[in-house]
């Protein structure tokens, strides 16, 4: 499953929306090799927007969010696409293998699935929409290539693929309560009790891609671990989870601020947020992690919190 990451990179720079809601989407193929996330930290920041950005950038590892769905965005060429039209870029166009492309197609279909249901809309030929149908562009061109390189097919091709999600056909079975041990390949992380002390040779149990149980998560020696067995803990940091909190609430949750207030905010379930993994806070005697100054999640509802 690619991890969902939202990160606020361009700040509605193209402006709002006249509504919230869209008339559809744009799949597009970026021309390039870099990831998702290369895009967000690296590219974009460095970039001059008014050269075109979109909403999303995804690859089979990550789909990233750089703007918010009620803003517009540079991504059509085009007063109608950029205004009523989210844009996702399926990146590494020009440098993944068929095979990787084609995954990294079928993390941007599931993202467009979640979202055309968010907003209510189906996938037919007027929410599903190529950049070519708005300006004469090559864009897709690896999607192009791939799918029948006619309008007609490679739309046809894009909407069978995310109505397969919608439908429920295509599904990751999400595992909220498990974490998988990611540190230097053919090695392990030490595992510690509840008082400090660390396991001698646990890190031959706990080896890199190894998939653990959580019971839970403690501050033990000022660094965030999960609970994986009675009195038995792996830090985060070494861990799937390393640098991010995801949101495992059905309902999805509201943030607190540094005193325990409620921020009159939203997190759906199952996105991801950039956090400092030792730097969690016990407000109100609940475990946070801050993702932004005085935003604070409650640990229990992240992957590998404790909720079910």
């Amino acid at each position: 499953m690619a991890k969902q990451l939202n990160i606020n990179v361009t700040k509605g720079i193209a402006g709002r929306r006249p509504t919230a809601n869209p008339k559809g989407i744009v799949i597009h193929n970026d021309a390039g090799s870099l990831t998702a996330e290369d895009y967000a930290y690296k590219f974009l920041p460095n970039h001059n927007l008014e050269a075109g950005f979109a909403h999303y950038y995804g690859d089979r590892n990550s789909v990233v969010r750089v703007e918010d769905t009620y803003n517009m965005a540079w991504h059509t060429a085009s007063r109608e696409g950029n205004t009523w039209y989210v844009g996702y870029e399926v990146c590494q166009s020009m440098s993944a293998s068929d095979v990787d492309f084609l995954a990294n197609e079928q993390a941007v279909f599931k993202q467009a699935a979640e979202d055309l249901m968010y907003w209510g809309l189906p996938a037919n030929r007027d929410t599903v929409k190529l950049h070519r149908e708005f300006v004469p562009t090559a864009c897709p061109h690896r999607s192009w290539a791939l799918h029948g390189a006619t309008v007609n097919s490679v739309k046809g091709y894009f909407i069978q693929e995310i109505k397969k999600y919608m439908n429920g056909e295509v599904s990751d079975v999400i595992e909220r309560d498990t974490i998988t041990v990611k540190y230097v390949p053919n090695y392990g992380v030490l595992s510690f009790n509840k008082a400090g002390a660390s396991y001698k040779d646990s890190n031959l149990t706990f080896k890199h891609d190894t998939r653990w149980k959580t019971a839970g998560i403690e501050v033990i020696n000022g660094r965030a671990m999960y609970q994986v067995a009675t009195d038995m803990y792996v830090p985060k940091e070494y861990t799937d989870q390393a640098g991010l909190v995801t949101i495992n609430s059905i309902k999805g949750i509201t943030s607190v601020n540094d005193k325990g207030n409620v921020n009159g905010d939203s997190y759906k379930d199952l996105t991801q947020w950039k956090t400092n993994d030792n730097g969690v806070k016990k407000i109100k005697g609940k475990l946070y992690f801050p993702i932004a100054p005085d935003i604070n999640i409650d640990s229990f509802y992240t992957i590998g919190g404790g909720n079910k």
